[in-house]
């Protein structure tokens, strides 16, 4: 790997070379892999290479030759981590065998020329000892002056000079064992280093910059897109037309864009803090209603600037127009009775320098996986897995911008679903919240590797209620994948809502969809479910079975209710009880919604009356009462009538209030709740990659599919039920998709291009569909991220990575002791290099 050529006075030949490339940075590396030095002399030793320090197991490396003349003669200069250990039979004994140790890397000597066994012909003289006198930092290179014999060593970020007296004073009888010479740094400035030190100005891109992606809708009736790139996060309108943005202003304020800004860091800040991920936090009170404040949250996952070592921590923050960017410089000395310790920084929510942050050996927040934070649609809580394998939930806190708010509720959960499957979390686990924020459901892997999923109940997020963690179920069996769990509605939900707002006598009758509660009564998922013999050959011969997966995906629905729950939940599902019209459950359903249809032309007739008590009683349709199977019969009351199967309209209420799910059994063995699933069998086969969603107004799905270059979405339009058509739409072939997914309120579908990085938002509607599909050109409802720009400090980026790279090691390095190790002390003592540091190749040196 590195040599040196030198003859002998005696017109020897040899090679002086260090064999092995370490494969490890670790000091005080030792093993088979450690760099060692070897000589080969032609004719010598048999003709073979001959190991010269093979008396130690550490490193030793850096070979070169120098004559120090007179009595000292030839030494080979090289550097070692080696010490000496006197061993004895007791404490202070001063004989004994010599054994070497490793500590820290020197410069050392050894005598020339080699004996005829090919080894030295006397011990190597240690002629430094630099982490004495540098605080643990080690030697990095030297270099000898051939004409005077000093060496110039580089220790840390500066170069030090060794002269040619102190070797000799090492070398000779009057050195003496302890002593070794002070090393001054050379005075050397590199002027060419400092334009690496300011700010750079950097415009922003999309495919390559861009980490994560949010929407909101802003208190003017418009849509802005949240974004996170390289650490930074900007808020970027959404264009309805993208051609607008190129024309030209108006008189008087006319034509004005909505504002691109950063929300984080601020002026000068970028390094300061690095962002993770941003997400929006929904808010009850919409911008229909005066009540609203006009102030938008946003949940940031980012290293806390107040924490020494860049700990994990989240914060909440103001995302609207009117607030100013957080953690710029500017708010070290700004608002300074504002936020936390009165430095106009914004508090964390959980983690950071708060006693909640650090290693979760510590009981801190440890290192969170930033893409698998999911705050759930209503606002009030928020998940996370982190390196530890933890599954995370917490609480938003109702006031997070209050300096003294109250603290937050953090819940982990435990490391097994009821199945007792190992409920593992890592950077593939899949998080998704129900609307209302009750139900989380899980993708995992279970014990043989294949996806599952889970649902885990939270306990209704009421407002400053604790999370009451309850049954975690698996809704999946762990014999096949399951994976992109969605939660949305089988195809009679929306009819059961539809003839329940027309029943309600508080209402006029309608066609058109109701308003729907928002509430989930299913969960739609993909599966690998379906084997099939392919006719692929079988090595135990043409007649064994064999089966096999031909990797293809179907769409799953998982009811959330049993129908007697179902039925009473809503009465309506008493007559709509099949819960799509595959095989002959089309039959069976038109009856149900033959009797609907009388209901509701016996209550037009009796308003028409001007009856005000409408139900049931007064006056059955034919075959309204004949008895069921279970004895009871068929009458259902009026919505709001009063009696115990009622159907009655709630208050309109802030918040989603979820579906209670029918778990069935604790303990089930037989998984009755996760076998009754079914399969949208009118949905053909396909390679899906992930269920993107299913829109807000219609049972229609759209999906992610892998195609011949690249993703590409698809979507399956579905038949009002009782029928089960659908057709299949699919998108451009030249729009590959290299990102998708909904908003944190499950309003908007979010697109990132793949070829030209544009980001769209869309309503996650019907006709949000039609425009996703039908834009050929990309320019409408595109984020318009021009002119955005990064603020980048190289220096404190660096010593960001440096933070990032001594947490991750202290929090999962083998040993949890860390060989004894001082780390707090690691830290400060190597901060002062990457403070120095100029270039990437000069930090990846300190690393």
């Amino acid at each position: 790997r590195e040599g040196v050529y030198h003859t002998t006075a005696s017109s020897t030949e040899c090679v002086y070379f260090t064999r092995f490339k370490q494969s490890s940075n670790t000091k005080r590396y030792v093993g088979g892999g450690a760099e060692s030095l070897w000589a080969y002399c032609p004719e010598e030793f048999d003709d073979l290479a001959v190991p010269l320090t093979g008396d130690y197991n550490g490193t030793s490396k850096g070979p070169l030759v120098h004559d120090f003349g007179g009595h000292v003669g030839e030494r080979l200069l090289f550097m070692s981590d080696r010490a000496a250990v006197i061993k004895g039979d007791s404490d202070n004994a001063t004989t004994g065998a010599t054994e070497w140790a490793a500590t820290s890397m020197d410069l050392w000597a050894a005598p020339l020329p080699l004996t005829s066994s090919g080894r030295f012909a006397g011990k190597p003289t240690r002629l430094t000892n630099v982490a004495c006198q540098f605080n643990g930092i080690d030697l990095s290179e030297y270099a000898v002056d051939p004409s005077t014999g000093g060496a110039i060593l580089r220790i840390g970020a500066d170069l030090h000079y060794l002269s040619p007296q102190s070797i000799l004073e090492k070398l000779s009888a009057t050195g003496g064992a302890g002593r070794y010479p002070n090393l001054a740094p050379l005075p050397i400035a590199v002027f060419s280093d400092f334009s690496n030190m300011h700010e750079r100005i950097v415009e922003l891109s999309v495919q390559s910059h861009l980490s994560a992606v949010d929407a909101y809708p802003t208190p003017y009736g418009t849509v802005s897109a949240l974004l996170t790139a390289r650490g930074q996060t900007f808020v970027a309108p959404v264009l309805e037309d993208a051609e607008k943005a190129s024309t030209g202003y108006g008189g008087g304020g006319r034509n004005m864009p909505e504002r691109r800004y950063k929300v984080a860091p601020g002026n000068g800040g970028g390094g300061l803090v690095r962002i993770l991920t941003a997400k929006h936090i929904p808010q009850p009170v919409q911008i229909s209603d005066p009540k609203d404040s006009g102030e938008r949250l946003a949940l940031l996952l980012a290293t806390d600037p107040l924490s020494p070592t860049g700990e994990h921590a989240f914060f909440v923050i103001r995302t609207d127009a009117m607030t100013s960017p957080s953690f710029g410089f500017a708010a070290l000395y700004e608002f300074v009775d504002s936020n936390v310790g009165g430095t106009g920084l914004p508090r964390p929510i959980l983690g950071g320098h708060l006693a909640t942050g650090g290693s979760t050996r510590e009981g801190g927040l440890g290192s969170v996986y930033a893409n698998t934070v999911s705050v759930s649609p209503c606002g009030r809580r928020f998940a996370f897995t982190d390196t530890d394998g933890r599954i995370v939930a917490v609480t938003i806190p109702a006031s997070p911008l209050v300096v003294d708010f109250e603290g937050v509720d953090v819940v982990v959960l435990p490391q097994a679903n009821e199945a007792g499957q190992p409920l593992v979390g890592n950077r593939e686990t899949g998080l998704s919240w129900s609307p209302g924020g009750r139900y989380l459901a899980i993708t995992h892997q279970a014990r043989n590797q294949f996806q599952i999923i889970s649902i885990a109940d939270m306990g209704p997020p009421d407002d400053g209620k604790l999370i009451e963690l309850g049954r975690i179920v698996q809704a999946t069996t762990d014999r096949f994948n399951s994976f992109s769990p969605v939660w949305g509605h089988a195809g009679k939900d929306y009819v059961v809502e539809l003839w329940a707002a027309n029943l309600d006598p508080t209402k006029e009758p309608s066609e058109d969809p109701p308003e729907s509660s928002g509430s989930a009564t299913a969960l739609i998922f993909l599966s690998d479910r379906d084997v099939k013999n392919t006719g692929a050959s079988s090595p135990w011969g043409t007649r064994a079975p064999s089966p096999t997966y031909d990797g293809k995906t179907c769409v799953h629905v998982l009811p959330l209710q049993t129908k007697e729950d179902a039925i009473d939940h809503n009465s309506i599902n008493k007559f709509v009880q099949a819960a799509y019209g595959g095989g002959g459950a089309m039959e069976v359903a038109m009856e149900g919604v033959q009797e609907l249809g009388l209901l509701l032309e016996m209550m037009k007739q009796k308003q028409k009356a001007g009856v005000s008590d409408i139900t049931l009683d007064q006056e059955q349709p034919q075959n309204a009462t004949e008895p069921t199977a279970d004895g009871s019969d068929n009458s259902t009351a009026m919505p709001g009538d009063g009696s115990d199967n009622s159907t009655t309209m709630p208050a309109t209420q802030p918040y989603v209030i979820d579906t209670p799910i029918s778990f069935g059994e604790v303990e089930d063995t037989n998984f009755a709740f996760a076998r009754s699933s079914y399969r949208m069998d009118r949905i053909p086969e396909g390679e899906y990659v992930m269920i993107v969603c299913q829109l807000a107004d219609s049972p229609s799905l759209l999906m992610l599919e892998k195609g011949m270059i690249g993703y590409a979405l698809t979507m399956f339009a579905m038949s009002d039920w009782p029928a089960d058509d659908s057709e299949q739409i699919e998108d451009s072939p030249e729009h590959m998709v290299e990102d998708v997914g909904v908003s944190s309120d499950g309003k908007h579908i979010l697109t990132v291009t793949a070829l030209d990085g544009k980001i769209k938002v869309t309503p996650r509607t019907t006709m949000g569909a039609v425009g996703l599909f039908g834009d050929t050109g990309l320019e409408k409802n595109i984020a318009h991220t021009s002119g955005l720009h990064l603020s980048i400090w190289p220096n404190l980026e660096y010593q960001q990575m440096y933070k990032d790279a001594w947490r991750m090691l202290r929090d999962y390095f083998y040993d949890p002791e860390m060989h004894s190790v001082d780390w707090e002390a690691v830290f400060e003592r190597y901060l002062p290099l990457v403070e120095r540091c100029a270039k990437r190749e000069e930090l990846d040196d300190v690393l």
